[in-house]
């Protein structure tokens, strides 16, 4: 996906400018705007570049994309034009060379040179109108060839984009079916207080428990969403926890509930998330 395509996506979907970045297997701490996309791809410093609207930074497994920027037209080969003796030979049977002494009369040595002049613009006529011609079917080809490779990126973005809304829609239907069926307990479970690693790249985390529910109410409004959590990331109250990351476990809610609080090894703060962020 190009960096064209993002903001068309964006626009479409009536979403903010605003993207989580991975280059090469490393995950930015904030959301991006495409243009510091560009700026990235730009200076060639990455290999691998990958972005994650944050709409969709809940979602289990997210569909993060590669970004590439769009293919350069290429530019037409040109065609290498005769030489003046190649076209003053292939002249010669016209008649003799140019500069041969004859003792015709006037007349007829003026009515030969007219005619090897008109040969001689002729063929440069007919030389200019196939350049012409050749470069005008050099510039079609390469545009086919752009509109091609375009179009079968817009075809991998759609199918991507596709598969996602559909995990998405299933997983939401499933965790609304789980949280009918948990009942929060009213004590407080504390033995698996300790060291925990982080599952995945994609478990949102509130600093009060009170935000982190309003965030599974707005789990369905993908827009709602997504604002409340660049909110609470601007203001420290939010954060996005990274696959790998040490964690130690502070508080649950009771055996059955989904709810873990985490504080990251060596930080003061601590955050409340889904307890599948450390099974």
């Amino acid at each position: 996906m190009t960096p064209s395509q993002l903001r068309q996506w964006s626009f479409q979907n009536s979403q903010p400018d605003q993207w989580w970045l991975n280059l090469d297997a490393v995950t930015e701490e904030i959301p991006v705007t495409v243009a510091e996309i560009e700026e990235r791809l730009k200076s060639g410093d990455y290999s691998a570049v990958q972005a994650l609207h944050v709409s969709q930074a809940g979602m289990t497994n997210a569909p993060w994309v590669e970004v590439v920027m769009p293919l350069p037209m290429k530019a037409p080969r040109l065609m290498q034009l005769p030489s003046i003796a190649d076209a003053t030979a292939a002249l010669s049977a016209f008649g003799p060379p140019l500069g041969t002494p004859q003792t015709p009369p006037v007349e007829v040595v003026h009515t030969k040179a007219q005619n090897v002049g008109c040969g001689i613009l002729a063929l440069l006529l007919f030389l200019l109108f196939g350049y012409v011609v050749i470069w005008m079917i050099g510039i079609k080809r390469d545009q086919n060839a752009q509109s091609a490779a375009e179009a079968r990126v817009q075809e991998r973005t759609d199918a991507q984009a596709t598969e996602a809304n559909l995990k998405y829609n299933r997983e939401h239907s499933q965790s609304q079916s789980q949280a009918g069926q948990e009942v929060r307990q009213a004590s407080r479970s504390h033995r698996e207080v300790g060291e925990h690693t982080i599952s995945g790249d994609n478990f949102t985390g509130f600093s009060s428990l009170e935000d982190e529910e309003r965030a599974s109410e707005l789990a369905g409004d993908t827009e709602a969403f997504s604002k409340f959590f660049l909110a609470g990331v601007m203001t420290r109250r939010a954060t996005l926890f990274k696959r790998g990351e040490t964690v130690i476990l502070e508080d649950s809610e009771g055996l059955l509930s989904s709810k873990v609080k985490l504080r990251r090894k060596g930080e003061a703060v601590s955050y409340w998330t889904n307890r599948e962020a450390i099974d």
